[in-house]
């Protein structure tokens, strides 16, 4: 399965398992370590849908394909998963346990928004790139270990 990365949402491009001059693991945890929540404020890896080829691809058929996104910066970032369940996509946020809390508590600034997100919900870049690398390893699924918390059907925690 070929995969491809946008850095706040701008071109997909390429990401192979057979770098010409690095790692899977460490281009991944270079990208998750350059988000600074202002110029590289989200990352996401997406697998190129079956059949296709990045470079002709439909922009709506890329857009469509599950990601794994990380928003804020290296040191606090929130993590939204997007695939399909019966044909339906939907997104839900990831966290290490249900919140314990009602009310989230902690901000994560990306782009020119703050969004204020559960602590269980809250990862640093290190954190972070075990999820990223069993999501590629692992064709687009997340550890089951992490708690899924929905999202409104028509919304992302980083709109």
């Amino acid at each position: 399965m070929k995969f491809f990365r946008q850095i706040n949402n701008g071109v997909p491009t390429a990401i192979n398992d057979v770098p010409r001059y690095d790692s899977i693991e460490n281009q991944l945890k270079r990208l998750l370590n350059l988000l600074n929540g202002t110029k590289r404020w989200a990352f996401s890896l997406s697998p190129v849908p079956f059949g296709l080829d990045l470079a002709h691809a439909p922009q709506a058929k890329l857009l469509a394909a599950p990601y794994l996104r990380a928003a804020g910066t290296a040191h606090a970032m929130t993590l939204e998963y997007a695939h399909y369940e019966d044909s339906t996509r939907v997104r839900d946020a990831l966290g290490r346990a249900t919140p314990e809390l009602a009310t989230p508590t902690v901000p994560i600034t990306f782009s020119l928004h703050r969004h204020i997100a559960f602590a269980e919900e809250v990862f640093t870049a290190e954190q972070a790139l075990p999820i990223f690398m069993h999501f590629f390893r692992k064709q687009a699924v997340v550890p089951a270990e992490y708690h899924l918390r929905r999202l409104p059907a028509k919304s992302s925690q980083f709109a």
